[in-house]
């Protein structure tokens, strides 16, 4: 089995064991939403061909960064190049069409969300592991109400020395 087929195997494990949320291919946020689950979900913006967003799909390989994401959140990956469709607020839309409605116009993108469907942070551009992890544990400890996340980060390098 070559490294791509055991990356795609990995990640439909894992997001089959969050939930599930969609019937089939597609997502259906507006019943994500009515769920009223207080995780944040996290939304992985990415595309064909882009060596960046496969570098980025990598790092949620790492055993430490997928049992965060299991546990602390609803992650969506969008795949902007594939034919699934995401239905939001009531309307259908292929994932390419979302894509453009929610303005991710550089990819990777990450954008957190919160149940009430207010967007927390988002990153635009590949990040490396030690910055998503220090991200996720940004939103899922909820540091984003009181302080900025260079703040945070600036109090995890602390707290390490």
């Amino acid at each position: 089995m070559n490294m791509d087929m055991r990356f795609i195997k990995k990640i439909s494990i894992l997001f089959i064991s969050i939930f599930t949320l969609s019937i089939g291919a597609d997502i259906n946020l507006d019943n994500i939403f009515a769920k009223k689950i207080d995780k944040p979900i996290l939304f992985f913006f990415h595309k064909d061909n882009c060596s960046f967003c496969e570098k980025m799909m990598f790092e949620f390989e790492d055993k430490n960064i997928s049992n965060i994401l299991n546990s602390k959140f609803i992650f969506l990956d969008i795949d902007r190049d594939d034919d699934d469709t995401i239905l939001y607020k009531s309307k259908e839309k292929s994932n390419r069409e979302f894509t453009k409605s929610v303005g991710i116009d550089f990819f990777p993108t990450l954008i957190f969300m919160d149940k009430n469907q207010n967007i927390i942070y988002s990153i635009v551009g590949y990040r490396n592991i030690n910055i998503i992890r220090d991200t996720l544990k940004y939103i899922y400890t909820r540091a984003y109400n009181n302080r900025t996340f260079e703040e945070f980060e600036d109090e995890l390098q602390t707290r390490k020395k």
